[in-house]
């Protein structure tokens, strides 16, 4: 409609559309082909197919529960009916590590650190002991000189066995799953410093009765009685 003139403008703005379109798609195939799918499309398809499968195990699983119900497998059984027993389950432990733990103690097995938590709860309780032992051989507070040197030595004689014991605590450290379960180092100054004050003593008295013996007697059952304690020492650490 209209003019020669006017009907020329529309159609050349028609053409102009046509060709705007044309590029459009052109751009669109050009598109789709270099990027058959988008990354959005490929997670979508896989989580379809995992869908699938899982639902597929699923239906698989049960037709076998139900073949063998079917055949009497599931009768008779000797927590039928009964509640399932309670689990602890740590919430700071991973569930693979859970069940690993789990396994291993049903089995028979206990975990490394279990192991050597046991290990060190001993050797600190044979430590003690071996303290205590030398305290019951001294008089009390205040110590002589020959018993401060006395109690000095079998401070250094333990001296090596803390140290094999406060390594087994670190390895353990590195092992045990809760950060409280961690252990300190066993502190022997702190320890022996207990024992001497509260530990059992032998009384100031007999010590004196045994000074008043002839020299010859009073050096037989002295070195009887140290060789004795240094004898119960080693066979503990044996």
């Amino acid at each position: 409609m209209g003019t020669p003139s006017q009907r020329q403008k529309q159609y050349a703005s028609y053409q102009a559309m046509r060709a705007a379109s044309s590029v459009n798609e052109y751009r669109v195939k050009k598109i789709s082909y270099e990027y058959p799918e988008t990354a959005l499309q490929q997670k979508e398809r896989a989580a379809a197919r995992k869908i699938r499968t899982r639902y597929g195990i699923d239906r698989m699983v049960d037709d076998m529960i139900q073949e063998a119900m079917a055949k009497g497998e599931f009768d008779n059984l000797s927590n039928a009916g009964k509640p399932l027993k309670e689990r602890p389950v740590n919430p700071y432990v991973d569930t693979v590590t859970h069940r690993i733990n789990e396994v291993l103690i049903n089995n028979g097995y206990a975990p490394e650190w279990v192991l050597l938590e046991k290990e060190i709860r001993e050797a600190r309780e044979d430590l003690r002991n071996s303290l205590k032992i030398v305290r019951e051989q001294l008089g009390p507070l205040p110590l002589t000189k020959e018993e401060e040197k006395k109690w000095s030595v079998s401070q250094e004689l333990l001296q090596s066995k803390i140290t094999a014991i406060n390594k087994k605590i670190d390895n353990y450290n590195l092992l045990v799953p809760l950060l409280k379960q961690q252990l300190t180092h066993f502190q022997l100054h702190r320890e022996a410093h207990k024992i001497l004050t509260e530990g059992r003593s032998r009384n100031r008295a007999e010590l004196q009765q045994e000074e008043q013996q002839p020299s010859e007697e009073k050096e037989r059952q002295r070195m009887f009685s140290s060789t004795w304690n240094i004898f119960r020492l080693f066979r503990m650490y044996r």
